[in-house]
């Protein structure tokens, strides 16, 4: 009994076996033909992969060349196969070319493309015709021919500027057209927000503050610091070696400025604990905040914004504070046209105020998107610049 195998991937076994095993019978056919007592059975196996003729005498080389040149090319055609893989949500629009292996080919944008649809088609327009036209702009990975419909059909270039520079040469002929697929652009998000936020209970004009070691407060109370352009002055509070008392105080300064501003005069990062022990700021006697009062803020605000809006629409809401000691007001604006709220953003970040009390403008700009890591490798750079 003589054994001849030959094994396959996954690609070129199911290429060579054929759909439920039929191409088996063919090899046992056409072994067996080849002698008069010979005698050949063919099996194939799922699990490994491979392809085994059993035959009375040595196998044929008809048979034995068959099997390997379908191997080869089924090896031939993976090699020039590639994917299209969506990166993240399908609204991004954002995909990769995957070769062989998975390895990134291309990165594709969200309004690029390698497909070219062939429309204005003749009777001469047959497949060996639209290849001999267009393989002159690159490589053609597919050629798809429609059963029916005004487009005859479409071809996939290999990289997306053979595809651009096929349309852009022959989108004015008069038989045989490319026209190069239009993908829709990232999608935007109709809205754009700014964060609002500004002091509800003014400072009445005097604070405190406890540091850590004593040494460092007496080291403070030689200096005088800034905050913008208010100087703050630093005197001992009474009975108590670690603490400052600062007699003249903005109304609208935070306890959080305070404490960065004496960090750095102490040359540390603002961001260490544990030496600026305690802020606070003596403020106004704390009360409860109406529906009404937050409608006309809203009011305000909104009529503020639209002075800066030429052509679109602004929505401000005003969160009701906690309670009635909470320090400041926290809102939201939401403008229609994202253009518009970014300049208008910009021209209130700095004059902007409520009831005397400088509002902070903070826009917000974000992006969310679902990568994994092996792909992001390779796209990295061309999405940072997109």
């Amino acid at each position: 009994m003589n054994v001849f195998t030959q094994a396959a991937g996954s690609h070129a076994f199911f290429s060579l076996v054929g759909p439920r095993f039929c191409r088996l019978r063919e090899y046992e056919d056409l072994g067996s033909s080849q002698g008069k007592f010979s005698v050949v059975v063919v099996e194939a196996s799922r699990e490994v992969k491979e392809v085994k003729v059993f035959s009375t005498e040595k196998a044929n080389e008809r048979l034995v060349k068959l099997l390997k040149e379908r191997v080869e090319q089924s090896a031939r055609e993976l090699a020039r196969e590639d994917t299209e893989q969506p990166v993240g949500k399908e609204e991004s629009n954002l995909r990769v070319v995957l070769g062989t292996g998975g390895k990134v080919v291309e990165v594709l944008m969200p309004d690029e493309s390698r497909k070219v649809f062939i429309h204005r088609v003749t009777e001469n327009s047959t497949e060996e015709h639209i290849l001999a036209k267009f393989q002159q702009f690159g490589e053609i990975r597919l050629c798809k021919k429609f059963d029916e419909g005004e487009k005859w059909g479409f071809l996939i270039f290999k990289t997306v500027a053979e595809a651009i520079n096929a349309a852009k040469e022959t989108g004015d002929d008069e038989a045989d057209a490319g026209e190069l697929e239009r993908r829709r652009p990232l999608k935007q998000n109709a809205d754009f927000k700014a964060r609002l936020k500004w002091c509800r209970r003014p400072s009445r004009g005097f604070g405190y503050a406890s540091i850590s070691p004593a040494e460092y407060a007496t080291c403070l109370l030689k200096r005088c610091f800034h905050v913008g352009s208010d100087l703050i002055t630093i005197k001992p509070a009474r009975n108590q070696e670690n603490s400052l008392y600062f007699p003249s105080l903005p109304r609208a300064l935070s306890e959080d400025v305070i404490r960065r501003s004496l960090l750095h005069e102490l040359d540390y990062d603002e961001n260490t604990k544990g030496i600026v022990e305690r802020v606070t700021i003596v403020r106004q006697t704390p009360y409860e905040t109406t529906d009404a009062e937050l409608r006309d803020l809203e009011m305000t605000i909104k009529k503020t914004f639209q002075v800066h809006l030429p052509s679109s629409q602004v929505n401000v809401t005003v969160k009701m504070p906690p309670s009635a000691n909470s320090v400041f007001f926290i809102g939201e604006a939401t403008f229609t046209d994202p253009i518009d709220g970014i300049q208008a953003c910009k021209r209130l970040q700095t004059g902007f105020c409520v009831n005397d009390q400088p509002v902070n403008v903070v826009p917000v700009i974000s992006a969310t998107i679902t990568v994994p890591i092996r792909i992001l490798e390779a796209v990295e750079a061309k999405v940072k610049k997109f």
